[in-house]
């Protein structure tokens, strides 16, 4: 299975343009960390009722099986941090991030398919 995941700023973008599809390309199913939906949902914004409604489907909400490693990134944000550390215990093929800092960061490691 492809599957990638995805930060607030990107599912965000792609949500109110309509287009949350597009995260489907190359791959099967898209995670989204639960810090990611937290920081999403504490403003409103119409475009949270598309990303609900797709939750549970090909786009899934995920939680950290080691939450300990998230000290191993201290100076990104909450979403950014859970991203990676996701991405890497589901060893998924590409993460999609705006935060150029955590892009750095994720680039450090090596996702399969990359």
């Amino acid at each position: 299975m492809r599957a990638r995941v995805v930060d607030a700023g990107p599912l965000l973008f792609l949500a109110r343009l309509g287009r949350l599809e597009l995260l489907l390309l190359g791959a099967d199913e898209v995670f989204v960390p639960m810090a990611v939906l937290a920081e999403i949902q504490q403003k409103p914004d119409p475009a949270l009722e598309s990303i609900q409604t797709l939750l549970g489907t090909w786009l899934a909400e995920c939680s950290l099986a080691s939450p300990q490693l998230l000290k191993l990134l201290p100076d990104l944000g909450a979403g950014e941090r859970e991203v990676i550390i996701q991405a890497l215990e589901q060893k998924v093929t590409s993460v999609v991030m705006d935060d150029l800092d955590a892009r750095r960061v994720a680039s450090e490691y090596r996702f399969p398919g990359r």
